[in-house]
């Protein structure tokens, strides 16, 4: 790309970069540390022989115009000036970009780590999640084994205080039937010594008929024969009379043998219903136990598949996020090797441009000592020309003859009124011109080749050119 910017506009950049303090006067200092900056290595007598070429009213500090004038004079010097400026810059742009680029790149290597610590700490996440998932369901079926057993062990008890509930019911069934046993029995025997009662008042009886009779035997003797039959007979009566009321006797000895019995019966079977009880209320408190137990299990079992069902999920949100930790760590370490290239890619252009500027500041160096050496030529010239002028106006002025004529001599040897002709230009450089626009007139041309060695990206404006690469 062609360099646009002109003379005129280079000698204004530069001399921004002189005045560092915005003061319109710099002096010898900020001279001195300009061309050390820019890395002109002129000793101090070259700097200040520069700087009183270009202080022309000797007042110490570089107008504006005496700087213009200076850059007239040294138009290769100025070149370099110029490049080097921008290209002091352009480097402390290109090293802040690399800083910027290096402090990213550490940024980016700790969002990296950060990224990757992350996804260690989501895959170590995901693994205790996956083993507590395996734990709760672990409990989960060990709890619907104990529901299982605890429903079977409920089974079983049910089972029981139902046979227990049977059982009772038969022996209630028993207990009512001995009862009503003992009850006839009882009623048996109630009438059993009723008749003995009557049997008894039957034999008082007949004993009375028989005391009686007696009594009228004794009395009635002659009715002894009549009577004796009969007495027989009542005896005969008295004595079955008295083998019945033995025999109801007996009856109700048995009978209440057999009552007893049936008491001592109905005792056992009542016996047998309280024992039957306490089984049956063991049997309930156990049914309810094992209920109990049955329900904590069922509780137990729910909590467990609750438990399971939030550690799925807390599975499927540490899958979730050590996913995209993953890719968060994917990212952050392309980032991280695209920062790196990057970075290398600038450092690698950055050394190529330092190698290139050596390069040409070895190219400068000579051209600018010659101009340096050309210039004090023609001014040691341009000074022998004063000195001979001034020579011949004298020797002029003591020749002129009275009346106001020239002398003959002095037309003789007038020399021409020519400027002088410039120093021969370089062999190297003498191939390529100066723009009108850009030479001073009656100055030496000076060389291109920096515009051309150097790669002129588009430029500020002047006012913009420190602020731009600062």
């Amino acid at each position: 790309m062609a360099d646009r910017v002109t003379h005129d506009e280079k000698a204004a950049m530069v001399y921004d970069e002189l005045d560092v303090r915005k003061t319109r006067a710099p002096g010898l200092d900020a001279w001195r540390t300009l061309f050390l900056r820019l890395g002109f290595d002129f000793s101090d007598a070259s700097l200040a022989d520069l700087f009183g070429k270009a202080d022309a009213d000797r007042d110490g500090v570089v107008a504006y115009g005496e700087f213009q004038r200076w850059c007239d004079g040294y138009p290769t010097l100025l070149d370099c000036l110029y490049y080097r400026a921008r290209d002091y810059w352009l480097d402390q742009h290109q090293n802040q970009c690399i800083q910027n680029a290096r402090a990213e790149l550490g940024d980016l290597e700790s969002r990296s780590a950060a990224a990757r610590a992350a996804h260690e700490r989501s895959v170590d996440e995901t693994a205790a999640s996956s083993h507590a998932l395996q734990l709760a369901e672990r409990r989960v079926a060990e709890a619907e084994d104990r529901e299982h057993e605890a429903q079977e062990r409920h089974k079983l008890a049910r089972a029981e205080s139902q046979s227990a509930r049977d059982q009772l019911r038969v022996l209630t069934s028993e207990v009512s039937q001995a009862r009503d046993v003992e009850r006839a029995k009882e009623q048996s025997v109630r009438q059993a010594v009723d008749e003995v009662g009557r049997k008894e008042q039957q034999v008082r009886h007949a004993g009375a008929e028989v005391g009686k009779a007696t009594e009228r035997l004794e009395e009635l003797m002659r009715m002894v024969e009549m009577q004796r039959k009969e007495v027989e007979n009542r005896e005969k009566k008295h004595r079955d009379s008295e083998m019945e009321l033995d025999t109801a006797r007996t009856q109700e000895d048995e009978m209440r043998t057999q009552m007893a019995d049936a008491q001592n019966a109905t005792a056992k079977a009542v016996e047998r219903v309280g024992m039957q009880e306490v089984v049956l209320r063991d049997t309930m408190t156990r049914e309810h136990s094992v209920s109990e137990e049955e329900q904590e299990a069922s509780a137990d079992t729910h909590k467990s598949r609750q438990a399971v069902a939030q550690q799925s999920r807390e599975l499927v949100a540490a899958h979730d996020a050590e996913a995209r930790a993953k890719s968060a760590k994917i990212l952050a370490d392309e980032a991280c090797a695209n920062q790196e290239q990057h970075l290398k890619e600038q450092v690698i252009e950055n050394e190529k441009l330092q190698e290139h500027r050596r390069t040409v500041q070895d190219e400068e160096r000579p051209l600018v000592e010659q101009e340096v050496r050309l210039r004090e030529q023609r001014d040691c010239l341009e000074s022998k020309e004063v000195e001979l002028r001034q020579r011949f106006e004298n020797f002029s002025t003591a020749s002129r003859q009275p009346d106001g004529s020239s002398s003959p001599i002095r037309s003789s040897i007038a020399p021409s009124r020519q400027p002088v002709s410039p120093q021969p230009v370089l062999p190297h450089v003498a191939s390529v011109s100066r723009s009108p626009t850009t030479s001073p007139p009656g100055t030496i041309p000076y060389a291109r080749t920096l515009a051309q060695a150097y790669p002129a990206p588009p430029m500020p404006q002047r006012a913009q050119f420190q602020g731009t690469y600062r």
